[in-house]
């Protein structure tokens, strides 16, 4: 029953807001096609690495509330970030179910063809970086900053659990340590899944006479499919908007 009434909450909330609202608000704002086209770009490609971090590092900034856009330079800019959660809380638990924000006036300005193309290129192009050691050591780096200034620990120092109290106790924009973050951005790099895929298919290969062709995306297209899911976003709470 309260799953029944949930959802007739948000659904009643989706008929208020126009899922082109913001849509319409860009063609307005804007002077040309081509400027509303560069928009369009532009925030898609934003919005595939602000996927990537809150994935990666869940990273908290998908409230609405945080979100600026910048029409004079054509971007998207995050001018706060989300107050931690109770951990055992039911809004904790339904924001760690989605993996970004992907509402329905989102959505619909990128268009599907953005999503595909500028979205997840930028998504998967930031993973590759990303899941390069020796050039992002994104565990120390991570490491780093979520130390407390008043832990003692130096910039060479490298110990994982010197950045437990500033992700327990929120005091970084982030909740996966680093040792989660590096193997969520390994997960979903474009060139660690084609070896990986070829590791596992090198038998089924050397039979058909063949190469078997790696699908790259689709851990993304997965998550995409979780941060689109109807019965995801009618549970988060109600200060995250998931009918916008």
């Amino acid at each position: 029953a309260r799953q029944a009434r949930v959802r007739e909450a948000y659904n009643e909330a989706c008929s208020a807001v126009p899922e082109d609202l913001f849509t319409s608000a860009m063609h307005r704002a804007m002077p040309s096609a081509v400027e509303i086209w560069a928009l369009q770009r532009r925030v898609g490609s934003q919005l595939g690495l602000h996927a990537l971090l809150c994935h990666a590092l869940k990273l908290r900034a998908t409230c609405p509330g945080s979100v600026v856009v910048r029409r004079d330079v054509a971007a998207i800019e995050f001018s706060q970030f989300d107050l931690p959660l109770p951990a055992s809380s039911a809004a904790a638990n339904a924001l760690a179910a989605m993996p970004f924000r992907l509402t329905r006036n989102l959505l619909h300005f990128v268009t599907p063809v953005g999503v595909d193309g500028a979205l997840s290129g930028a998504f998967s192009a930031a993973a590759e970086c990303m899941a390069q050691q020796r050039k992002c050591p994104l565990g120390v780096w991570l490491d780093i900053l979520s130390r407390s200034e008043h832990s003692g620990a130096t910039d060479g120092d490298v110990d994982m659990d010197a950045s437990g109290p500033g992700i327990s106790c929120g005091l970084v924009p982030w909740a996966a340590d680093p040792e989660e973050a590096t193997e969520r951005v390994a997960a979903v790099s474009p060139e660690l899944a084609v070896l990986e895929q070829r590791q596992s298919d090198s038998g089924r290969s050397a039979q058909m006479g063949k190469a078997v062709p790696a699908d790259v995306h689709a851990t993304l297209r997965s998550l995409i499919a979780e941060a689109t899911d109807v019965d995801r976003l009618q549970l988060m709470p109600s200060a995250w908007q998931p009918w916008l």
